[in-house]
């Protein structure tokens, strides 16, 4: 799926406008082109992994309260590490976009996991993850 834009809380008529005038792509926009639109949700932190058919290559949390925050997961808590490979592999089972993705990982304040989005491998940015692994990944692909 082509995602004209990033998403973006938009506050008021002014934000609307700069998106219009700076970032948004409105020739991919069709008459019967669907947005998502929702209620603010306060997140917490946002964790990426890089799948491969169901295995975790590498992972990393990006996003902490707001802010830019970047940290392997082999440096976070192991009960949470528990919880969040729990949840995408449960993921990984039920819908697999293609055989290399990524996936990005929302907790709420109160402690539960969400998804955020899917995303194609080479187009996503790697924060904090392995980018060891991914290479070793695609050699293992495709150097048979």
């Amino acid at each position: 799926i082509f995602a004209p834009c990033k998403g973006k809380i938009l506050k008021d008529e002014k934000d609307l406008k700069e998106i219009s005038s700076k970032s948004f792509r409105w020739e991919y926009i069709q008459d019967d082109t669907l947005f998502y639109v929702a209620k603010k949700v306060e997140i917490e932190k946002e964790f990426r992994f890089f799948i491969y058919n169901e295995e975790i290559i590498t992972s990393s949390q990006y996003f902490l309260n707001g802010s830019l925050y970047t940290r392997n997961l082999d440096e976070v808590e192991e009960e949470e590490i528990d919880k969040l490979k729990s949840f995408v592999n449960y993921l990984t089972k039920i819908n697999k976009p293609n055989t290399m993705y990524v996936l990005d990982i929302a907790k709420r304040p109160d402690g539960v996991y969400k998804l955020l989005e899917y995303n194609v491998f080479n187009c996503s940015g790697t924060y904090a993850c392995d980018t060891n692994k991914i290479l070793n990944k695609l050699r293992e692909k495709y150097d048979k």
